[in-house]
């Protein structure tokens, strides 16, 4: 499994365009962040510079926006 996690982020080096904005963060006002789905994970990152940047994997069983909240929106 944890290789074909890897896989999937590094396949964002060639695409990194491919993935859709999260609706969780859209709602929020926040559009800098991509998803790509891996079933039942999320791999959610942003795209700076050229270079693609992981935010979280998490489980897409669970409450997105409380662990965005807790991870992404702390600052």
């Amino acid at each position: 499994m944890l290789d074909q996690i890897e896989a999937v982020c590094a396949a964002l080096a060639d695409n990194p365009q491919r993935g859709s904005y999260p609706a969780e963060l859209v709602g929020r006002g926040k559009n800098t962040y991509r998803e790509l789905y891996f079933k039942p994970y999320r791999v959610i990152y942003q795209i700076k510079g050229g270079t693609v940047v992981i935010a979280m994997i998490a489980d897409g069983r669970r409450d997105l926006v409380n662990l965005l909240e807790q991870r992404l929106f702390r600052s």
